[in-house]
């Protein structure tokens, strides 16, 4: 009994490695599942083609000033931070004036005295003080000379004026920069005290190269990026009339600051577009370069990738023009596109329309 159970157990040992070798060799040899490679696809058609030129730029003021003092003192007052809004009028820092009024009440006491002085000349020649429309007038200007006169009014009109230069006034709205100077300290004439920007609207400065003059125009609209990513909308408000050494010119736009956010001295990037009409254009992700030539694919009944070489014109940020080697109605892929081969076969996920 136990001789057939081990005769048993030996059959169905060999059985069972039988099929799983006929598996493996199945497995071996039969044809393997053909990869589906997915593309997406467009049909062309034309469309509007802005074409785009773009630069580095900077940001200048279009107005701002050195906040001086015109006369020297100590300063009693600082009514502002770098930073802070000003409007026109307000006051921005005051000296020290009493020395100045002490000059201005000397000179108003030294005019009185020449005004006695004037009298006692014209007495002496023989004119009446109380009427002076009966004195000849090159009379009168000769006694006011002698008697001091003239020399005293230029005195008092000096230190009346050095009175007014003891006090910083903001001459236009904008905003505080570049303060360094300190309240108590001396500070000499025509030394700056600060930097006022008019911030409502700022200049943009960037260059274009000689072959785009002919399409850039004052008034044309300007597009202004920061570093942040925040856009700003402007206008081409003259070209510098010259083409420097390197073969490119200085353009200077008007740009709105109405919310702040721009800052002398940024670096932009400004962006100017110009509409070139219905055109067949395809989106940059479609182009490959193959042999140094620029190369599109299109599709074939819907499932066959065909090589195509294409000659492409100006450019945007998201599109070539096509100059030659597509027209209208055909289909191109876009999507999943880099590892393509000529007659290669794909299915087409999604075929969308411009």
């Amino acid at each position: 009994m136990q001789h057939i159970f081990v005769t048993v157990l030996v059959l169905v040992l060999f059985f069972v490695q039988g099929c799983q070798e006929k598996e493996q060799a199945h497995k071996k040899y039969r044809p393997g599942k053909v990869e589906e490679y997915t593309v997406g696809a467009l049909v062309l058609a034309k469309k509007t083609f802005n074409e785009e030129i773009s630069s580095n730029g900077k940001i200048i003021p279009q107005r701002q000033v050195a906040l001086k003092f015109e006369v020297p003192g100590i300063i009693t007052k600082i009514m502002v931070e770098s930073g802070d809004v000003v409007e026109q009028g307000d006051i921005i820092s005051i000296i020290d004036a009493r020395a100045y009024k002490t000059k201005l009440q000397r000179a108003e006491f030294d005019l009185r005295k020449a005004k006695i002085e004037l009298k006692d000349v014209l007495i002496s020649r023989g004119f009446s003080v109380d009427d002076s429309t009966q004195i000849p007038k090159e009379i009168m200007e000769v006694a006011k000379i002698r008697s001091g006169v003239a020399s005293a009014k230029l005195a008092l009109a000096e230190a009346k004026n050095a009175i007014e230069k003891t006090i910083i006034k903001a001459p236009f709205a904008g905003v505080i920069a570049d303060l360094e100077a300190n309240q108590y300290e001396k500070i000499d004439a025509g030394s700056p005290l600060c930097t006022l920007i008019d911030n409502k609207n700022f200049i943009v400065k960037f260059k274009i190269i000689e072959s785009e003059i002919d399409i850039v125009n004052l008034g044309q609209g300007i597009i202004i990026e920061t570093v942040s990513g925040d856009t700003y909308q402007g206008t081409i408000d003259h070209i510098n009339p010259r083409v420097d050494v390197n073969g490119v010119v200085d353009v200077y736009g008007i740009v709105n600051n109405s919310d702040k956010g721009l800052l002398a001295g940024m670096n932009v990037k400004v962006k100017i577009t110009i509409n070139k009409g219905k055109q067949i254009t395809i989106p940059k992700k479609a182009v490959l370069k193959r042999q140094k030539k620029h190369v599109v694919f299109t599709l074939k009944n819907d499932s066959v990738a065909i090589w195509n070489y294409v000659e492409i014109g100006n450019e945007n940020t998201d599109e070539y023009l096509i100059k030659n080697g597509l027209k209208v109605g055909d289909t191109i892929i876009i999507d999943n596109n880099e590892r393509l081969s000529h007659k290669k076969i794909v299915y087409a996920t999604k075929i969308k329309s411009q």
